[in-house]
């Protein structure tokens, strides 16, 4: 009975330090997500500010197109 109380506790021991580190990992875990899940939304409103730049670049040169073909046109 005495061998099998001391193999349980053991065990439990055991348990316990297996629970920690999975507790461990999961906060490691959870850090890394939330680090990630930031640089995303850094990413996307980098993304957002390159497409906005990127049109208003496109617009203006559309408006220099039509401004180049309406004097060649008036001529």
């Amino acid at each position: 009975m005495e061998k099998e109380l001391k193999s349980s506790l053991e065990r439990e021991e055991k348990m316990g330090r297996e629970l920690q580190s999975i507790r461990e990992r999961l906060r490691v875990a959870e850090e890394g997500e939330e680090r990630l899940c930031h640089q995303l939304g850094v990413t996307e409103a980098e993304a957002v500010e390159n497409a906005r730049e990127y049109s208003a670049h496109v617009e203006a040169l559309m408006k220099q197109i039509s401004h180049a073909q309406q004097q060649l046109w008036s001529k």
